[in-house]
Parts: C-alpha cells; sequence; structure tokens
C-alpha cells in the first residue's frame, strides 16, 4: 500500500462564517477539516459544484435595483411593480 502525499489547502474567510462552519460541523459530528475533504472529494467527483451555484441577475432602474428570477421552465419572470400606497400622485381628483 502506496502512502498518498498530502498537500495543504488554506483560503481566508470571515470570523462570522468560520464561527458558523465550525458549529455546523460540529452538529454534524465532523471536524472542519473533514467537512473540506467531503467538499473536494465530492465537487472532483461531479467536475464542479455538487449542488447549484448561481446568484439572481439585478438590474437598477430609477434608483431601484430589481431581482431577475426564472421560473421552473427557464422563462423570465419580470419583477413586480412596486406601488407606494402614500403616493398621492396617482390619486384621481
Amino acid at each position: 500500500m502506496t502512502m498518498e502525499k498530502l498537500v495543504s489547502l488554506n483560503t481566508k474567510i470571515s470570523a462570522e462564517d468560520k464561527e458558523a462552519f465550525v458549529a455546523i460541523a460540529e452538529s454534524l459530528g465532523m471536524t472542519p477539516s473533514a467537512v473540506i475533504k467531503v467538499f473536494v472529494r465530492k465537487f472532483n467527483e461531479c467536475g464542479g459544484f455538487p449542488f447549484e451555484v448561481r446568484r439572481s441577475p439585478k438590474f437598477s432602474l430609477k434608483g431601484q435595483t430589481f431581482e431577475v428570477t426564472r421560473s421552473r421552465n427557464g422563462v423570465i419572470n419580470p419583477p413586480e411593480p412596486k406601488r407606494d400606497d402614500d403616493d398621492k400622485d396617482d390619486v384621481d381628483y
């Protein structure tokens, strides 16, 4: 049996992310190192992320930011118009 050479993998994350990561790993009965090893093996096995990774595209219009969403069949859903109930400009006199 040949021993596989091990190497280090280092990264920097926020203190808050590390604290949550360690707590969740421990709640699963695993060390943070074991969780990372599982992720790396699964990432390599899948040839990428073993789950969907995407952000919804966003656009800005008149100072407001809107998120573009897609339905299950891939159709882009336009953002819902936002109405300001206090806006007196829409009142007919």
